[in-house]
């Protein structure tokens, strides 16, 4: 069991890593605005990196909505982003155990 964990730990830290390096276009330029408090435009550049499958973006919505005293909103955000990087681990574990 130990082994099992080790091993789903190592590739969802590849899987992270690889992901990071790999980020879209979108993100990259959403998180430039975000840098510079650009909000709106950065939230633009996020909703399209969503549409391209990157899940860390609701974090990012999530952080720009808590900066401009949208709690409730940033709150769901922050759901939606637990639930989909909790379906990603799920889905590596289950392929690591096959």
């Amino acid at each position: 069991m130990k082994r099992k964990f080790l091993i789903f730990a190592m590739f969802l830290f590849a899987f992270s890593v690889g992901y990071t390096v790999n980020r879209n276009e979108e993100f990259l330029k959403g998180n430039n605005f975000l840098e510079q408090k650009k909000y709106k435009e950065a939230e633009k550049y996020f909703f399209e990196a969503l549409k391209k499958g990157d899940p860390t973006s609701y974090s990012c919505i999530s952080v720009i909505l808590f900066d401009q005293g949208r709690k409730e909103e940033s709150k769901k955000m922050f759901e939606k982003y637990k639930f989909e990087i909790e379906k990603l681990s799920e889905n590596l574990r289950k392929e690591i155990l096959k």
